[in-house]
């Protein structure tokens, strides 16, 4: 047996990430594309080897009640869309494989962990804060704790109208890359105000706008306060999340308005 110098071996045509997430409702898709001579074929497989899309034997539960996958043509694999109550560990939460022969031979991906996400109702808490006047106010977008890394914040919404983006620059508010919005200087007026967060689901694109939230305006003497519980830590007793980022920020309260040292 000899190798034809119009055969060569399989080779990927894409780089491979570790894993893939994709939602309930929308469904997904992952590509396996590769070239060679003669052009390979392409075949998706579990971890333990057992082909996908074979429906005999022990894993004929998995797809005859309920189809959750496609093999292509193209040998792309479709997963479809599914209620919750079709979720299945063993398919929804797996892993995958690429595998491309021809004659001159056979490659195999990396491991691909496949995880669909439950597409359940939610929603988005912007509660209240209490600021002494003079002082800043932090305001905190809360998404539940099994979303956070789905949704990003893309803006907040003041009063219905007026959208504060990360670049907005007025030097009364900033939006942190963590989402927060950062009020300066408050005052009566900002007591006024509603201030709602909007989100952005990353694999359904769905976008959400908060409830608006107030700033209460305090105006008691008050020795300074350092609060120190804006990293991530739950801020309610329902699990919820501030989006944060991984620097400990901290916001102090006193009026007049104090100056903060870092020692």
């Amino acid at each position: 047996w000899s190798l034809s110098l119009d055969e060569s071996g399989p080779r990927f045509l894409d780089e491979w990430s570790s894993s893939y997430v994709f939602s309930s409702r929308l469904g997904g898709r992952l590509r396996c594309g590769g070239h060679g001579s003669p052009q390979p074929r392409v075949e998706w497989v579990f971890r333990d080897g057992f082909p996908v899309g074979n429906v005999t034997g022990l894993r004929e539960e998995i797809l005859i009640p309920f189809i959750h996958f496609q093999v292509l043509p193209t040998g792309n694999i479709r997963f479809l869309p599914f209620p919750i109550d079709k979720f299945r560990p063993d398919v929804h939460f797996a892993t995958l494989r690429c595998k491309l022969s021809n004659p001159s031979g056979t490659i195999i991906s990396p491991e691909v962990v496949v995880r669909a996400v439950l597409d359940t109702p939610f929603h988005i808490q912007n509660p209240d804060v209490a600021v002494i006047r003079g002082n800043n106010a932090l305001l905190r977008c809360l998404v539940p704790p099994e979303l956070v890394d789905y949704i990003t914040v893309t803006s907040w919404v003041q009063d219905g109208s007026l959208n504060i983006y990360p670049n907005f620059q007025t030097g009364k508010w900033l939006l942190l890359p963590s989402g927060e919005l950062h009020v300066f200087s408050v005052d009566e007026s900002d007591g006024r105000k509603v201030l709602a967060c909007r989100t952005l689901h990353k694999l359904t694109n769905e976008v959400m706008t908060s409830e608006g939230a107030r700033i209460v305006v305090k105006e008691p003497c008050l020795p300074p306060k350092l609060d120190l519980d804006l990293n991530g830590i739950p801020s309610s007793p329902e699990g919820y999340f501030s989006k944060s980022s991984n620097r400990r920020s901290s916001i102090s309260h006193s009026f007049p308005a104090g100056i903060l040292l870092l020692l």
